[in-house]
């Protein structure tokens, strides 16, 4: 996603919240794409890290669906 970190921040959380819901539109992609995805939005922000913490979380609560 191209813009700014807050951009991508905010598309990367918005994309997590959709594929804990089972959204269709979030269906295909993984875990590993949502994280990267994240990691390009946190930099240095140590508050912003703990949204791949969640990610990390929900992957082993789902099973890395």
């Amino acid at each position: 996603v191209a813009g700014s970190d807050d951009h991508r921040f905010a598309a990367a959380v918005a994309a997590l919240g959709l594929k804990l819901s089972n959204d269709p539109h979030t269906k295909d992609m993984t875990f590993m794409q949502l994280r990267a995805m994240a990691t390009n939005a946190v930099g240095e922000d140590a508050q912003r890290q703990g949204l791949l913490e969640l990610v990390d979380f929900a992957k082993a609560v789902m099973g890395g669906v």
